[in-house]
């Protein structure tokens, strides 16, 4: 994993990723939703974390595109993408993400 490709992944997922806390409040979701596949598998690619599934087949409209959906839910994962990417993160998504990390190591 170069630092090239650590940058365009902060920029994919500041520009359409999330990080929740699930409702149970002892989870977390780290995701990416885009009709691009081969944009998602080279997210995967670099941190060789999480998995790619389809989120919507495509409409009846014929130009519509599928959307696939990037999604970890393992801390360890989550951990490695956003120790990574955290330099590059604008404020509000670097918030969520210390907050994350610090959840992480209370746990």
């Amino acid at each position: 994993m170069t630092q090239s490709d650590i940058a365009w992944a902060a920029g994919l997922y500041e520009g359409e990723g999330w990080l929740t806390k699930r409702t149970d409040r002892t989870t977390w979701q780290l995701g990416i939703k885009s009709t691009d596949f081969d944009v998602l598998q080279k997210f995967h690619n670099i941190f060789n974390a999480g998995s790619i599934r389809l989120c919507q087949e495509p409409s009846l409209k014929a130009h519509w595109k599928p959307i696939w959906q990037y999604l970890v839910c393992n801390k360890a994962g989550m951990h490695k993408i956003l120790t990574a990417i955290l330099p590059h993160l604008g404020s509000r998504r670097a918030y969520k993400a210390l907050n994350f990390l610090d959840y992480f190591d209370k746990v």
